[in-house]
């Protein structure tokens, strides 16, 4: 898995309405996932403006590296090179 906060600093703090773009390869593939920030939640209750992507452990081990590509609500894009998965990681958009 790997999860993604965007924080913003010239567009919301939350980084909602951000894309965020996971690509990794393996064996002459490449694999790419896509998700926005949202705000969530429904009556009376919240939940944290973060991407989640569940990366299939039969495509790629623990130890493999991703790419991750946050392009915020600015225009502004930030890519991350050699993330390692299993963890959450925070983006931010001076990066």
């Amino acid at each position: 898995h790997l999860q993604v906060r965007a924080v913003g600093t010239q567009s919301n703090r939350d980084g909602i309405g951000s894309v965020v773009v996971v690509k990794a390869s393996n064996d002459d593939r490449d694999h790419t996932w896509k998700q926005w920030i949202r705000a969530g939640g429904g009556l009376a209750s919240s939940s944290e403006a973060m991407a989640s992507f569940g990366i299939p452990s039969s495509l790629f081990a623990a130890s493999d590296l991703v790419q991750v590509e946050v392009t915020f609500p600015s225009g502004r894009k930030v890519v991350l090179y050699d993330v390692a998965l299993n963890q959450r990681i925070n983006v931010f958009e001076t990066q």
